[in-house]
């Protein structure tokens, strides 16, 4: 490593303890070699570190960690659960106790109506498919009672004259 290498790691990682300890190695045989860097690193130890070596730690006011202990306490209690969670997300789509009545009211009404329709055209199609089979059979029987007359071909091939 280079000096100008050596002497950042030296403002940075490396007198705050936290380069890694290959890096550490490095820099330790680097200083062993180069008198310029170790008076470099004396400098910095002199100007950055030894001030605050003996400096008082600060001390927090009690009504510091009071005002911390009751905020964490009341984020606690206003942690709801899942159902908690997803009903309130749900009362956007909420209705008045009225206004759910009535859609609730029509939409029942509706699908009966629907049903009912539906029912009464089956009805309908079943009564037609009916009506025209009846007159198919009557047709082919000849009945009177049907308004058809009697149109009888001449037999002229075996399966005529088997039908006929």
């Amino acid at each position: 490593m280079d000096c100008s290498k050596i002497k950042e790691l030296l403002l940075t990682d490396y007198l705050d303890k936290q380069a890694d300890v290959r890096l550490r190695i490095q820099v330790q045989k680097h200083l062993g070699a180069c008198a310029e860097c170790r008076r470099f690193e004396e400098e910095v130890r002199m100007a950055a570190v030894s001030p605050f070596k003996n400096a008082a730690k600060p001390e927090a006011p009690e009504s510091v960690w009071i005002n911390i202990k009751d905020n964490i306490a009341r984020s606690e209690s206003r942690k709801l659960s899942l159902l908690d969670v997803i009903t309130g997300k749900l009362k956007v789509f909420s209705l008045p106790r009225p206004a759910f009545a009535l859609a609730s009211t029509t939409l029942v009404f509706l699908i009966i109506f629907a049903a009912i329709t539906k029912h009464s055209a089956d009805k309908n199609q079943i009564r037609e498919y009916f009506a025209q089979q009846i007159d198919f059979y009557a047709m082919l029987s000849n009945g009177e009672d049907n308004g058809y007359q009697n149109h009888t071909p001449a037999p002229g091939v075996y399966i005529e004259k088997y039908l006929f």
